[in-house]
């Protein structure tokens, strides 16, 4: 089709002039493939699915982790850390013999488990030391070894390691046994609710 009658001119009485588009033939106009629609298989839609599932699962992994970090950083140092920090005081805080101090300092409001006793308030483990340091006053030596940090969570954690010890007084006591200590974080501080001995290497008592 020639472009001079595709398109007319048109002349109004103002003397403007427009373009008037033709409609062309159908013929003329190019074929447009059609496309068929593909089937989508069952294992197709399964694995999208789970890759979303774990795309998913792995973000809101990634924030609990993030979650947790952001908390133990409030702090400025990261739990065992922390753990290793107070465990070094609360063996100076016993060789130091001052068993109501100690305990105000270390244990929790209730303490479930101190060795053979269960369910004991802070003074009530002062007085199990005084029991000890009556008898043995002059701690000569304790030292922790083979430390293990086990569960450590947000705010608990357990400890295990080895305890060598020797105290001086009507006699020798001394041993060395398998040392547990279970403890939770309370306002920014640990504090023990359970301490006992899984396990005893050895212990020996000489009187005078």
């Amino acid at each position: 089709m020639r472009l001079d009658k595709a398109l007319r001119p048109l002349e109004s009485d103002a003397l403007t002039i427009a373009a008037v588009i033709v409609e062309l033939p159908e013929e003329s106009l190019p074929e447009v493939p059609r496309l068929e629609p593909k089937p989508i298989s069952s294992d197709h839609i399964t694995k999208t699915v789970l890759n979303r599932r774990s795309w998913i699962a792995g973000g809101a992994a990634s924030a609990l982790s993030l979650s947790l970090f952001a908390l133990w950083s409030t702090s400025g140092s990261n739990p065992e850390e922390q753990l290793k920090s107070t465990l070094e005081e609360w063996r100076k805080s016993i060789m130091r013999g001052r068993p109501e101090e100690h305990a105000r300092r270390f244990y929790a409001d209730n303490v479930e488990r101190f060795y053979m006793k269960r369910d004991l308030t802070p003074a009530q483990v002062a007085t199990e030391w005084w029991t000890i340091l009556k008898r043995y006053p002059d701690i000569v030596k304790l030292e922790l070894r083979n430390v293990k940090f086990e569960a450590v969570g947000n705010d608990r954690a357990s400890i295990l390691l080895d305890k060598d010890w020797q105290m001086r007084g009507k006699g020798i006591f001394e041993g060395s046994v398998q040392q547990r200590l279970q403890l939770i974080r309370v306002r920014d501080r640990w504090r023990i609710i359970q301490e006992f001995e899984p396990k005893v290497y050895w212990v020996k008592r000489s009187e005078k």
